[in-house]
């Protein structure tokens, strides 16, 4: 029984404690519990945590109106400034900011010095944050378009990341930056930055970008950026007071005209590091200058740099049209380097060591490649071309390797040995045999063949271009066996015969003086009528010899003695 009342007392004195403590929770808003957050919407919100120091949990801020936490300096959360929204029938949500009778609203936090995680906006109502006191935040994540003034920035030390992804802010400065692992900074109106202070180091190494579209001058004397990316695209200045970095890359920066680095030294490949299995984090990309797509780029220097790890990138710059006097004291590149552009001249002040190749191109027709040749050692892989301007703007593509040329197999370079062989054989062979053929067609003077001679090969080559006598049609098999038609060569003159009284004249092969003769009278010899004919002759009436001049000599024969068809 004793026991009994002991264990129910001591219930009830734990009950007691519990409803003690729960009215004092509910009535303190700045400490409601792990499981809550400070929620100010209306203006008895804001009066019932007016008095806070520090909130233990998230502040969240959704309000038409301008809030002022004049006595604030931590939260142990998250700072959340949202679009101002009414909440009404069944959870149907309406945006009241995105009425254009909303005016902009600001906030400020006179004495606010710690927010332990994250400052986050996408209010687009929010036009000013006064900030004067802060030093410590995790992470700064503002998307606010119609921010103007951000008061503090030059306090903030203790920071992981910014990003500042839409503002209108003219001038921003991160003067006093600890350890910090990225940068983000987008601009959409013209703006000067300055950042100053020390980068986190590890294999990764830490991350600065900024990206305009307008006027921007970009100032940077961050430290410890061994291994620290730059990416800049799209300012108009640029100054970055580094002995050594982990990257460089400008690109698009259109108003652009001039690029120096006077105090780098290096660009190092500290970041590449064995990713092992830490298949999160994308690979590190150090070690790398590239400078492209710089419209009214003129001119770069970088007096004092003397080694680049991995790569140096110069590519379509149009007005620069020299490359190399910037880079007086360059002495090794790792890997590549890679220039291409409107360039009339190539000149490294010192030969430049190159870990794997060069490549360069240029528009110009007169570039001379041997200028390339004269900055690199002997032995160097260089690879100089020219390339066609396009559309007033130059484009690079990396050249593909030539294709190999095909290569015959064994097997294959067998056979065609071996169709050469043949085909010499078989050319010889019916060679012989038409010197043979043509040797019994042309038999010598004994009736024998004729023995094949340089002689004999000379006439039948002779005779292939003569005009030869005509043959019998082919179909004709018969007569195949038969010699062929002889003819006679036309005379070379016309022969007149004239015959006095009594004369007969007679044509070959008709006889004299029957059927074909006939007696020339005095009035037809008066005529004088002469008619032309061919080997003719003259037959008297008596048997004595016709005079010499009425005969007419037998042509000679124009055909070689022996001649046989």
């Amino acid at each position: 029984m004793y026991s009994f009342k002991a264990s129910f007392c001591s219930l009830l004195l734990c009950a007691s404690l519990v409803l003690s403590q729960a009215p004092t929770n509910a009535t303190n808003p700045c400490a409601p519990g792990p499981a809550f957050d400070v929620y100010i919407k209306t203006q008895d919100d804001v009066d019932s945590i007016i008095d806070c120091v520090v909130i233990e949990t998230n502040l969240v801020i959704n309000t038409n109106f301008s809030l002022s936490l004049p006595n604030l300096v931590t939260v142990e959360g998250d700072v959340t400034v949202v679009e101002y929204i009414t909440q009404k029938e069944g959870g149907i949500f309406d945006r009241q900011l995105e009425q254009p009778d909303q005016a902009l609203v600001s906030l400020s936090f006179p004495r606010l010095q710690t927010i332990r995680r994250v400052l986050l906006s996408r209010s687009v109502t929010l036009g000013s944050l006064d900030l004067p006191l802060l030093s410590t935040v995790r992470e700064v994540n503002l998307e606010t378009k119609n921010l103007v003034t951000w008061t503090g920035t030059n306090t903030i030390q203790a920071i992981d990341t910014i990003w500042l992804l839409r503002h209108n802010i003219s001038k921003l400065e991160f003067g006093k930056l600890a350890n910090t692992s990225e940068i983000l900074l987008n601009f959409r109106n013209p703006s000067a930055v300055y950042l100053n202070g020390t980068l986190r180091g590890g294999k990764y190494g830490a991350r600065v970008q900024l990206a305009s579209i307008s006027d921007v001058y970009v100032t940077s004397d961050l430290q410890n950026t061994d291994n620290a990316t730059f990416y800049i695209q799209g300012v108009q200045n640029i100054t970055v007071n580094a002995r050594t970095l982990g990257s460089l890359s400008v690109s698009n920066c259109s108003k652009l005209e001039h690029l120096s680095l006077p105090y780098l030294t290096r660009v190092s490949n500290a970041s590449d590091v064995d990713m092992g299995l830490d298949l999160l984090q994308s690979p590190p990309n150090t070690g790398r200058i590239i400078i492209e797509n710089n419209e009214y780029l003129q001119d770069i220097n970088f007096p004092s740099l003397r080694s680049v790890d991995q790569e140096l990138v110069v590519l379509d710059n149009p007005l620069l049209t020299s490359f190399g006097d910037g880079f007086p004291a360059l002495e090794s590149v790792g890997n590549h380097i890679k220039v291409g552009g409107n360039m009339t001249s190539f000149h490294m002040p010192k030969s430049v060591v190159v870990g794997n190749s060069v490549w360069v191109n240029s528009s110009v027709d007169t570039f001379d490649c041997s200028q390339v040749t004269q900055s690199f050692p002997n032995g160097t892989d260089i690879s100089c071309n020219l390339y066609k301007d396009r559309d007033n703007y130059t484009t690079i593509a990396i050249p593909e390797p030539p294709k190999p040329k095909p290569k015959l197999t064994y097997a294959a370079k067998i056979g065609l040995g071996v169709g050469l062989a043949v085909f010499v054989v078989l050319s010889f062979g019916l060679g012989c045999g038409f010197c043979l053929w043509r040797s019994h067609r042309h038999p010598d003077q004994s009736g024998r063949a004729a023995t094949i001679s340089s002689k004999l090969l000379r006439l039948w080559a002779k005779e292939s271009f003569q005009k030869k006598p005509p043959s019998y049609p082919l179909q004709d098999l018969n007569r195949r066996d038969e010699p062929l038609p002889s003819y006679q060569p036309r005379p070379s003159s016309t022969a007149t015969t004239l015959a006095p009284d009594g004369d007969e004249v007679s044509r070959p092969g008709t006889g004299a003086g029957t059927h074909g003769s006939r007696n020339l009278g005095e009035a037809e010899l008066d005529s004088r009528s002469v008619s032309p004919v061919s080997a003719v002759s003259v037959v008297p009436p008596t048997a004595a010899p016709a005079p010499a001049h009425l005969t007419s000599p037998e042509a000679p024969s124009t055909l070689p003695p022996g001649y046989r068809p």
